[in-house]
């Protein structure tokens, strides 16, 4: 007697719907597994590219996407400006109220600065309160108005306990091709630093220095 003649037909939709649970679950477990690794992923770009207290972009981002906005400038002829900014006395706010209140003050500049910037501008924290913006098609005049706009409003702003900071702002722009990423940072820090050698809570252009 042949196979399919030993085993009824009962018998078959039985093995069929036992084999199909079997496979549902075998999907289930390979969907989860996807997921999981799909998190995992998305987890690890986070721990990458961004800084874990302010979620907006961190130094080894920023230097390597600033290469990418460099090649565009020189292959399309357009403007690119970097600023740099730094929150004054952080140490004494650090010192007077906590590093609580001042991870709050760091925060709370972030998200002035983020809100006023173009969804195309890359903004990264530096390091500690620094914090670095590039402005591709941008003016070094449209660029210092954007950075004086946010300076004012940093120091508007006013924080739980009445603390109110300022920031200052250094800005250069990208103009020949020998010049990288740590050239224009080091013009935008010399920018800063006049900034706040001359009594701070203003914009310096770096190129009006010279």
């Amino acid at each position: 007697m042949k196979f399919h003649e030993e085993i009824s037909r009962e018998d078959l939709l039985e093995l069929y719907k036992k084999q199909s649970r079997r496979l549902d679950k075998i999907v289930a477990r390979n969907d989860l597994q996807n997921k999981e690794l799909l998190e995992l992923n998305e987890q690890l770009i986070k721990l990458a590219t961004l800084d874990p207290m302010t979620n907006i972009y961190n130094r080894r981002y920023l230097l390597e996407v600033a290469e990418r906005y460099i090649k565009t400038s020189i292959r399309e002829k357009s403007d690119l400006c970097v600023i740099m900014l730094d929150i004054d006395h952080f140490k004494n706010i650090n010192d007077t109220y906590g590093h609580d209140v001042g991870d709050k003050v760091i925060i709370a500049c972030t998200e002035i600065i983020t809100a006023n910037i173009r969804d195309t501008d890359v903004f990264a924290r530096f390091g500690g309160e620094e914090f670095v913006v590039l402005f591709p098609n941008t003016t070094t005049q449209g660029a210092f108005e954007i950075s004086d706009k946010i300076r004012k409003l940093i120091e508007a702003n006013i924080l739980e306990g009445n603390i109110s900071v300022t920031m200052s702002t250094g800005l250069t722009i990208f103009k020949n091709e020998g010049e990288d990423i740590d050239v224009l940072i080091k013009q935008a820090d010399l920018g800063l630093y006049h900034a706040k050698e001359h009594g701070r809570n203003q914009v310096v252009d770096y190129t009006s220095l010279k």
